[in-house]
């Protein structure tokens, strides 16, 4: 599912399995954005350090790049794209496993009423 998240996105993946998803606090006080391949996870948080509700992630400036509002991904997710892609560029490339549906799998499709 998060797979899918981040390919979907604007941030389009890191050129390898990657899954990822953006946060963003209501008011826009901080934004993340965590995400992983299947050897490597990472986050970015931004936040201002004077504290967040009083100075909001809201018509600011960062990077030379005006922002209305800065949210999960946005400014974090591009910071994550750009470090998670240098950090896997020349290691081996490996896959997710996919989940043993008889331990994880739940009752998604039969549950018992």
């Amino acid at each position: 599912m998060l797979s899918e998240a981040l390919t979907e996105s604007a941030l389009g993946g890191v050129g390898r399995e990657a899954a990822g998803m953006p946060g963003t606090t209501g008011g826009f006080t901080a934004a993340w954005y965590a995400g992983y391949t299947p050897g490597l996870a990472s986050a970015v948080s931004l936040g201002d350090p004077r504290g967040g509700y009083r100075y909001p992630l809201t018509d600011v400036t960062v990077g030379g790049h005006r922002y209305p509002r800065v949210d999960g991904a946005s400014v974090p997710g591009s910071i994550w794209k750009e470090t998670m892609t240098e950090a896997v560029r020349g290691t081996r490339e490996t896959g997710f496993v996919p989940p043993d549906a008889g331990r994880f799998g739940g009752c998604r499709d039969a549950c018992p009423n």
